[in-house]
């Protein structure tokens, strides 16, 4: 099967790494050619694309803004067209916004079904908008969203929102039946299992977290329970690897905190993760939340935030630990309960190794999930 896959990202222009979305552009990329399938990946991103059959794609974000934004957008409409007859792809599988808008519009012309991946940030562009601008791209969202053959969203939280707001616009309940549920995945073959921590630690219980620097994704929560954490505990270390535009508000508030470390971005986390002993994604959201597959997958319990993908991949009391997202008290009590009790450490994070090996890895899920759902455009 021939499929074109399309990825923008704001990832190459202000991050000086890729997010969770577009390595899974790329690891769909890798997985078709492992199950020698040709895709081609049309992108914007430069990071991690050696060796894959990439295509340039505009970017409609840089420090013109909206203008820029409105320009690149209008100049896509030929481009998309034209790469889509030149590529004759079997499926189109756009992942971000503009994209799927385009593609979908476009079918009457370029004739190939189009199945969209939402990373989980609909819901942010689907509640009602005011500025002209804005309303403007829901409505090109709306008719785009009638277009497509496919919708797979990683959480069933995503794919309620998704139709409620179908719902809203009175769109017919066959527009609901083409939005379905494919959670994310890691690639197993990214991470080695084997690797020797960064320092020893016996004496040490680690607790970190590998995110990227924002505020919404909490990690000032954790430092905020690390203070209190640090008046019972004295064998406690915090690890924070990842950059972001958050990060020197982070190292002001663990002033004072002798005992956490900020790593900085690292293309390899596989000694990072080995060398905890417990994982906390406390984000005050997220579609899906890649580094808490990766952490099960290292056999750590996860501490994580009662929100969408996070919550959906851990089984609260069993593989990990939940909590109110924002509610410090509550991360620090269940970070307690961990610290103070290693059987309960190595008792859920068994459990949650072996929860993600039975869920597979990439390659598992586009056999089984993404593929399937390609061929039935086809069949349609």
């Amino acid at each position: 099967m021939r499929v074109l896959i399309s990825r923008l990202s704001i990832a190459s222009h202000n991050r000086s790494h890729l997010g969770g979305a577009e390595r899974s552009a790329i690891n769909l990329y890798s997985s078709l050619s492992k199950l020698s399938h040709s895709p081609n990946l049309a992108t914007n991103l430069s990071k991690r694309t050696v060796g894959i059959n990439r295509v340039w794609l505009p970017s409609p974000y840089g420090k013109f803004g909206r203008l820029q934004y409105i320009l690149v957008f209008t100049f896509m409409w030929p481009y998309l067209l034209f790469l889509s007859l030149q590529k004759r792809p079997d499926t189109i599988n756009p992942q971000s916004r503009e994209d799927q808008i385009i593609f979908s519009l476009l079918k009457p012309l370029h004739r190939r079904p189009v199945v969209w991946k939402d990373a989980g940030d609909y819901r942010y562009y689907l509640h009602e908008k005011h500025s002209l601008f804005a309303r403007l791209l829901q409505n090109l969202l709306v008719k785009a969203i009638r277009k497509a053959d496919y919708i797979y969203t990683v959480t069933e939280a995503d794919r309620d929102n998704m139709v409620v707001f179908l719902k809203s616009k009175g769109l017919p309940k066959e527009d609901f039946k083409k939005v379905v549920v494919i959670p994310s995945n890691i690639a197993f073959a990214d991470y080695s299992l084997g690797s020797k921590p960064i320092k020893q630690t016996s004496n040490l219980v680690i607790i970190g977290t590998i995110v990227r620097l924002h505020e919404h994704k909490g990690v000032q929560y954790l430092l905020e329970a690390a203070r209190d954490l640090n008046a019972k505990h004295k064998n406690l270390e915090f690890w924070i690897v990842g950059d972001g535009p958050y990060r020197a508000e982070l190292e002001a508030l663990s002033q004072g905190l002798n005992n956490v470390f900020f790593f900085g971005q690292q293309e390899n986390i596989s000694p990072y993760l080995a060398g905890m002993d417990i994982f906390v994604q406390p984000a005050e959201f997220e579609g899906w939340g890649r580094n808490v597959k990766e952490a099960m997958y290292f056999s750590l319990p996860v501490v994580g935030s009662d929100v969408g993908g996070i919550a959906e991949q851990i089984d609260d009391g069993h593989t990990g630990l939940l909590f109110e997202p924002k509610n410090v008290n509550q991360l620090e009590k269940q970070l307690n309960r961990l610290i103070e009790n290693g059987k309960l450490r190595t008792k859920l994070g068994k459990a949650a190794h072996k929860q993600a090996i039975i869920n597979g890895d990439y390659v598992d899920l586009v056999k089984n999930q993404i593929l399937p759902l390609f061929q039935k455009t086809l069949k349609k």
